[in-house]
């Protein structure tokens, strides 16, 4: 996938009707910060 290397930014969308483990990160370029891992639950319908 050569068109996503020049990408700065963006987001994904995931379903899971089991829990699924995120993590955050974010970089102005000279920084990189974390968010520590978060268990996300199914949201209940």
């Amino acid at each position: 996938m050569p068109s996503v290397s020049q990408q700065m930014g963006g987001y994904i969308l995931i379903r899971s009707d089991v829990p699924v483990i995120s993590q955050a990160l974010f970089s102005n370029g000279r920084f990189l910060s974390a968010v520590p891992p978060t268990q996300l639950k199914p949201e209940e319908q």
